[in-house]
């Protein structure tokens, strides 16, 4: 697990924008280069942003990627996108429990929150793996919480 760098950028916009990833985003939409790279860039810039991106490898594979947003001094907003080449062979477990280690213990955070899309199934079930607990429903999403 690393921190993001620029060079990450246009890998993780192949990812964002695959079909299987969009259809259970926040904005199904496709993102063009601009809009993304001015997203990316805000996000690096911890003068802009409260958030963190990590990249995942094996060996020298790129698996995927998280990113931890802060939403109080104690409690952060975490996602995970996995190299769409690479989803169901376990990767998504391995960075999902890396990042909530970093969260609880270099962030400080005290609870964690991730909104999961209705007909995610595999990430829902991943996140419980994980001791994620379902809150409710908010739009086409739901409402998970983990307390460290």
């Amino acid at each position: 697990m690393r921190f993001a760098i620029r060079a990450d950028s246009q890998r993780l916009l192949a990812w964002r924008n695959h079909e299987n990833v969009r259809r259970y985003s926040r904005n199904i939409e496709k993102i063009d280069w601009d809009v993304h790279q001015e997203w990316f860039e805000d996000k690096l810039d911890p003068s802009k942003s409260n958030s963190k991106i990590f990249i995942f490898l094996q060996a020298d594979l790129y698996v995927g990627m998280s990113r931890l947003d802060s939403l109080s001094e104690d409690s952060g907003e975490i996602s995970i996108l996995v190299d769409p080449a690479l989803q169901g062979k376990g990767y998504g477990f391995k960075i999902l429990r890396q990042c909530i280690e970093y969260a609880f213990t270099e962030s400080k955070y005290l609870e964690l929150e991730a909104l999961i899309h209705s007909e995610n199934s595999a990430s829902q079930a991943l996140f419980s793996k994980c001791g994620f607990v379902k809150l409710r429903k908010v739009g086409l999403f739901e409402s998970y919480k983990l307390s460290k």
